[in-house]
């Protein structure tokens, strides 16, 4: 989008009306501009000017400009764009070429008006599929021809004065390199999103699965792959969870209500092993028909295994303290907070319910 603004806004708009300005002015100064016609000679001189920055000036740009790739279709897009190129550019050749017009007089008179405007649709289709190198291009080519027959006097914009012709036509240039240039950066734009949110999932640590309504694993990345195994991924949805798990239906009922949800399930590894894992998921059609969930599964195996260590350190604590008659305690020095369990506050014989100290711990 910056681009854009950038070359519309500044080279096409800005740039060109000081070349402008600056190219009437002095031919006004010389005398060969007379005063009543300055504004109509800025006019021109600054529409024609915009014009080439916008037809010719985005092709060349993005051949020169590094990383962008130099094709004119994205790979298994060849024959489409092909196509959609080569209908551009014939009705360039029926609307604009005076080759055949006397034996088609009667076809151009009934088709010209109706097909003028066809060029636009096949060069939205052709920014959407192909990408702006190839729409651009494509302009360009379609422009040259426009501009040479309008000049033969012939097409539809080779109406009234020649310079009337030739405002009707640099204004319909204008239109279709404005709809490719923010169609082309649209897609561009959306393009790059898509690459970043991949790189995102393929470097993610944990693993994440797009499942769709039937079930079948639509797209995994390799975490998912290590994680699960890609006989399991091939096995769908229901291969991947514990069956028996009694959280299953309720998780995904609440998938199913409320558009995500996030618990702890049972999963099975690549090697039949079971783990436990926490699982968020979140539908990214919600409403649809044939809704596709996006699932991320995170393995928390280490972390339930310490927390049941520690659970049974604790406990096996309290037994040794009950055993020993004895209570435990802890001081915060920094906040001169302590903590007392119930062993302690029974042998000072202090309520629970009143705070403890360090103070009336050393008493």
């Amino acid at each position: 989008r910056r681009d854009v603004l950038l070359l519309a806004g500044v080279a096409a708009i800005g740039a060109m009306a000081l070349t402008a300005s600056g190219g009437v002015l002095t031919l006004s100064a010389a005398g060969l501009v007379p005063a009543e016609r300055v504004a109509g000679a800025w006019f021109t001189w600054w529409l024609g000017d915009a014009v080439g920055v916008l037809v010719a000036g985005v092709p060349l740009l993005l051949l020169l400009r590094p990383g962008v790739p130099r094709r004119l279709a994205p790979p298994g897009r060849a024959l489409e764009s092909s196509l959609l190129i080569g209908a551009v550019l014939l009705l360039a050749a029926w609307l604009f070429l005076p080759v055949g017009r006397g034996a088609t007089a009667a076809l151009h008179a009934v088709l010209d008006d109706a097909l003028v405007f066809m060029p636009f649709a096949l060069l939205v289709w052709l920014a959407l599929r192909a990408g702006l190198l190839a729409a651009s291009a494509t302009v360009l080519a379609f422009s040259a021809l426009a501009a040479w027959g309008t000049a033969q006097g012939v097409g539809p914009f080779a109406v009234g004065t020649p310079h009337h012709g030739l405002m009707l036509l640099w204004a319909y240039m204008v239109t279709a390199a404005m709809i490719v240039l923010l169609l082309g950066a649209l897609v561009a734009e959306l393009d790059s999103r898509d690459r970043l949110a991949d790189a995102l999932v393929t470097c993610a640590d944990s693993a994440i699965l797009f499942i769709g309504a039937d079930g079948r694993v639509l797209r995994a990345n390799p975490a998912a792959h290590a994680l699960f195994g890609a006989r399991a991924l091939r096995g769908g949805e229901a291969a991947l969870f514990d069956g028996a798990d009694a959280r299953l239906p309720a998780l995904l009922a609440q998938r199913a209500r409320d558009g995500r949800v996030q618990g702890q399930l049972a999963v099975r590894r690549a090697d039949g092993t079971q783990l436990e894992a926490e699982v968020s998921s979140m539908l990214l059609e919600a409403g649809a028909a044939d809704p596709v969930a996006c699932v991320m599964v995170r393995d928390i195996s280490a972390r339930v295994e310490a927390a049941a260590a520690l659970a049974a350190n604790e406990a096996r604590l309290t037994l040794a303290l009950a055993a020993g008659g004895m209570g435990a305690w802890a001081w915060d020095a920094q906040t001169d907070t302590s903590t007392w369990d119930a062993a302690c506050y029974a042998m000072y014989g202090v309520p629970p319910e009143e705070p403890a100290s360090f103070a009336r711990l050393l008493a």
